[in-house]
């Protein structure tokens, strides 16, 4: 079902973002949702996806390019670029599909909301109505709320 809505959601996605000043960054759940956004946007931009399976110099070298300005768009698989990788150069994510935690969301956001950024950041959840978007952002809304009242405790 994540799937199904992941690829129905596609054109809408590239629709949304055609216009949008690079770099920046769309985040999947789904490899197979990330290649039919890369299929379509490389069309007219520099794009790259960034996927699990991929070799320490194959992410390497990507994160480079985008970081140097030589990739429009990164593509990134929500688990594989979720974690470990400063991606200053974009100041915008887009979120064609949700995971259902809090930290996955956090972290892969936090690519670009780190040391070194100089612009505001920007984060967009595309979700569609009535569907299991839905599910995950209220999962992740109530997740959010419990991590920021578990952190927020004082040291006893």
């Amino acid at each position: 079902e994540r799937l199904e809505l992941g690829l129905y959601k596609v054109p809408t996605v590239c629709e949304y973002v055609e216009n949008f000043s690079s770099p920046f960054i769309i985040f999947s759940w789904h490899v197979e949702v990330g290649k039919k956004i890369l299929e379509k946007m490389s069309q007219t931009h520099k794009c790259c996806l960034l996927q699990g399976g991929m070799n320490d110099a194959e992410r390497a070298s990507i994160v480079a390019d985008f970081q140097n300005g030589e990739i429009d768009i990164l593509i990134a698989n929500i688990s594989a670029a979720g974690m470990g990788l400063t991606l200053t150069t974009a100041s915008t994510v887009v979120f064609a599909e949700l995971p259902f935690t809090y930290v996955e969301l956090f972290q892969s956001l936090s690519r670009i909301h780190r040391i070194g950024q100089k612009e505001n950041c920007t984060v967009i959840k595309l979700c569609v109505k009535d569907s299991i978007d839905e599910v995950a952002l209220r999962l992740i809304e109530k997740r959010k709320l419990l991590h920021e009242n578990i952190t927020e405790l004082p040291n006893v």
